[in-house]
């Protein structure tokens, strides 16, 4: 038998060449890259676990200097997608179904967006404003039982 060969990694502890950069936050990721003429995105996403949309107003978000688009439901394919069923859209299409659906796109150049986030000017959840009714959602399990009728459910 073979006698046993010393490995230089199989065994050994490996020291990792960007620990120490990512455990003092000097690491560069993707999102710290910034290049002239750059654009930044921003998503509105839905302040209600359900609701019906009603309008959204992009018109004030499409006047501002360095905005380039402003995008909702009615400018894509509403085509779903999922995993398992195909039951999403990548916005919103009548109604929000959780908080935190995306509801509205704005894509700008990174000094219009920081405007449109400093305090002292308009939010970007304000820059499209959705109009929309909140519906009723149960919020427990069993909240949700005791408001379907004919449920096979029940305690």
């Amino acid at each position: 038998m073979a006698k046993a060969e010393k490995y230089s990694v199989v065994g050994q502890r490996v020291h990792r060449v960007e620990g120490y950069d990512k455990v003092t936050g000097e690491s560069k990721y993707v999102a710290d890259v910034a290049l002239p003429g750059m654009l930044t995105g921003k998503i509105l996403r839905s302040p209600y676990p359900h609701a019906k949309i009603l309008r959204i107003d992009t018109s004030s978000a499409e006047k501002l200097r360095g905005v380039r688009a402003v995008v909702t439901a009615e400018d894509t394919i509403k085509r779903p997608w999922g995993a398992f069923f195909a039951d999403q859209y990548i916005l919103s299409v009548g109604k929000a179904r959780y908080v935190g659906e995306a509801i509205a796109a704005c894509v700008a150049s990174e000094a219009a967006i920081l405007r449109c986030s400093s305090p002292k000017a308009v939010a970007t959840s304000s820059i499209v404003a959705s109009r929309s009714a909140p519906a009723s959602s149960a919020a427990a399990p069993e909240a949700a039982l005791a408001a379907a009728p004919g449920s096979r459910c029940r305690r």
